[in-house]
C-alpha cells in the first residue's frame, strides 16, 4: 500500500511539473503572438516619420543640383544662396527631427521586445517604461480616436518589465477591442503608486462589464464577445502573470458611471532587492 501511495505521489508531482512547463510555453506562446499584433502598428509608426525625412532629404538634394547648376552658368546671386541656405537649414531641422523619432520608436520597441523575451529581474523606473509601452501602442489606440493619460511620476522597482509590458498591452488591448467597440474618444488612465503596495490601476470608460460577468471576468477562455471572435483568453493571462509571476493581486471594478477599473496589487518585497 506504501509502495502504492509513492506511486501516486510521484505521479502527482510529475503531472504538476508538466503543467507548469505547459503554462509557462503558453506564456511563451501568448508572449510571442502580442509581440506580433504590435508589429504592424509599430512599422506604420516608424514609416510616418521615415516618409518624413526621406522627403526633406529629397528636397535638399533638389536645392544642391538647382544651386550647382546656377554656379556653373554663372548665374548665381547673393539672394540664391541666402534663399539656399534658408531651405537648407530647415530640411535639416525636419531631417534630424523625424529621424530622431524614428529611432526612438525602434529602440523602444527593441527594448520591450529584448524585455519580453527576457525573464530577468532589474532595476528600471516603471513610469518610463509604461510611457514607452504606451507609444508602441500608439497606432491601435489614436486612429480609433482614444486617449491614454499615464498619472506616475518616478516610480523605480526591481522586477520582471517583460511582465509589466504584457499586462499593460493586454489591458490596453482588451479596452480598444471590448470596452471601446463602436465608440470613439475613449479614455484609458494608468496611475502608479508605491506606497504600502506597488499599486497600478487602470480605468477606462468604456461600455463596461456587466455585474454577473465580474466573478469569471479572469477564467481561461470566458468571454461575453465569443461571436466577435473573442477568446476569453487575455484577462486570464493578466490574472496569471500577475498573481503567479509578480505574486501579487488583481481585482475588477465596474465604474459608477461607465467603464472598468482594475487595481494591481504587488508586495513591496517583491519590487525591490533584498
Amino acid at each position: 500500500m506504501d509502495d502504492k501511495i509513492k506511486d501516486l505521489e510521484n505521479e502527482v508531482e510529475r503531472l504538476k511539473k508538466m503543467l507548469t512547463a505547459v503554462r509557462h510555453s503558453y506564456l511563451d506562446r501568448e508572449r510571442l503572438a502580442l509581440l506580433g499584433e504590435l508589429v504592424p502598428g509599430i512599422t506604420h509608426e516608424i514609416n510616418t516619420p521615415l516618409g518624413v525625412a526621406v522627403s526633406a532629404a529629397s528636397f535638399i538634394d533638389v536645392q544642391n543640383q538647382k544651386v550647382l547648376n546656377l554656379f556653373e552658368e554663372g548665374k548665381l546671386k547673393k539672394s540664391d544662396l541666402e534663399q539656399y541656405f534658408s531651405n537648407v537649414n530647415e530640411s535639416t531641422e525636419i531631417l534630424n527631427q523625424n529621424l530622431h523619432r524614428a529611432a526612438k520608436l525602434i529602440g523602444d520597441f527593441k527594448e520591450i521586445s529584448s524585455y519580453q523575451s527576457n525573464g530577468i529581474k532589474i532595476d528600471f523606473n516603471l513610469c518610463d517604461y509604461i510611457e514607452k509601452i504606451v507609444k508602441t501602442l500608439k497606432h491601435e489606440y489614436k486612429r480609433a480616436g482614444h486617449k491614454i493619460v499615464v498619472a506616475c511620476h518616478d516610480v523605480r522597482i526591481y522586477s520582471y518589465p517583460g511582465i509589466y509590458s504584457q499586462v499593460i498591452t493586454n489591458l490596453v488591448m482588451n479596452s480598444i477591442i471590448h470596452g471601446f467597440k463602436d465608440q470613439t474618444e475613449g479614455s484609458i488612465t494608468i496611475s502608479v503608486n508605491k506606497t504600502d503596495y506597488l499599486t497600478i490601476t487602470y480605468t477606462d470608460d468604456g461600455v463596461g462589464i456587466e455585474e454577473n460577468a465580474l466573478k469569471q471576468i479572469f477564467e481561461p477562455y470566458y468571454t461575453t464577445k465569443r461571436d466577435d471572435g473573442g477568446t476569453g483568453l487575455g484577462l486570464s493571462i493578466v490574472n496569471q502573470l500577475v498573481v503567479e509571476r509578480l505574486n501579487g493581486t488583481i481585482e475588477c471594478f465596474r465604474n459608477e458611471e461607465s467603464g472598468v477599473k482594475f487595481i494591481i496589487r504587488v508586495p513591496l518585497s517583491e519590487v525591490e532587492k533584498r
